[in-house]
């Protein structure tokens, strides 16, 4: 068990868990400066662990961060880290500030600055995210229907490149989503994020993930086209852009997207 952003102190012999501290993650500015790349970090945030490179990781997507420039107290950010596990300190792993190749922590950008958004691992091979808030010049997009989806290794059918971000057809019911994939699974889980809390949620859906397979086998569009398909945004090492798709411009892409089998409340 790892327990994110905690920094290291006694455990008293305990080895059943590892403290991940974020201070480690660290980036020179100017001279000798340095600067923390986590910043307030953790609130709304997901994380999920997987293999990716034939290592294992914790990958760490969105969340909460301040902004001084905005009348919102929190907003969305783009933080998107990966912790690596199975290498240490033996495997020259150091976490030294002024090497920082050697820093378990590697952090990059999402597709988009999100909050409360579901993400799956399918089966290694794509990391995909579903709605979630999503910030416009510093302002909250609510419970958006973006799906976002990066490769985690080559792939071959599609021509999808490793690190990269894709936007897919918006979901048909945006909303700030859980989301839960049985691996090897033909169908994708999304519940809402507060469930009964919020009038006229609870709900649990259902995607076929048949569904995003065949947006990637209809290919890659132009950003001025609005059916089907799939947009390439940026590499991870890029900031993306701050702009989303109108609502009215967005396709009912997953129709089949409804209750669950078992709709009851």
């Amino acid at each position: 068990m790892y327990i994110l952003g905690a920094e290291n102190e006694e455990k008293g012999g305990d080895d059943t868990f590892e403290y991940v501290p974020y201070s480690t993650a660290i980036k020179q500015t100017q001279g000798s400066s340095y600067t923390q790349k986590f910043s307030e970090f953790g609130l709304r945030a997901k994380a999920l662990s997987l293999e990716f490179e034939s290592e294992n990781y914790i990958f760490t997507l969105g969340g909460q961060t301040h902004y001084n420039e905005s009348g919102d107290n929190y907003l969305p950010n783009d933080t998107f880290g990966r912790y690596i596990v199975s290498k240490g300190p033996e495997d020259g792993y150091t976490d030294n500030k002024d090497q920082q190749d050697s820093q378990r922590w590697k952090v990059g950008y999402l597709a988009q600055a999100t909050q409360r958004c579901g993400v799956i691992n399918y089966n290694d091979k794509y990391l995909i995210t579903f709605g979630g808030d999503i910030m416009k010049f510093k302002k909250v997009i609510p419970q958006s229907g973006m799906i976002y989806l990066t490769p985690l290794k080559e792939d071959k059918k599609y021509g999808l490149e490793v690190k990269q971000w894709y936007e897919l057809p918006q979901l048909k019911r945006g909303g700030q989503y859980h989301a839960i994939y049985p691996k090897g699974g033909d169908k994708i889980y999304l519940f809402n994020y507060y469930g009964k809390r919020e009038k006229g949620k609870g709900k649990l859906y259902e995607l076929p993930i048949k569904t995003i397979l065949n947006e990637l086998d209809t290919g890659l569009i132009t950003e001025a086209e609005t059916e089907g398909g799939y947009k390439s945004l940026h590499p991870w090492t890029d900031q993306g852009k701050t702009t989303i798709p109108d609502e009215d411009k967005g396709k009912d892409a997953f129709p089949t997207m409804g209750p669950a089998d078992d709709d009851s409340d």
